[in-house]
């Protein structure tokens, strides 16, 4: 809900290439955060 004003600001600024770029890496980075994790984290204890 925030991130969608900010978004359409940015496309009316700098373009929508610019935005779906920026976008598309944060998937990437979301990605890898997730896949990490489902291996069992920074703190996971491992008995």
């Amino acid at each position: 809900m925030l991130c969608t004003p900010v978004a359409g600001r940015q496309v009316d600024r700098r373009g929508s290439d610019a935005v779906n770029l920026v976008c598309l890496l944060g998937i990437i980075a979301s990605a890898a955060v997730l896949a990490f994790a489902n291996l069992g984290g920074a703190g996971a204890s491992r008995h």
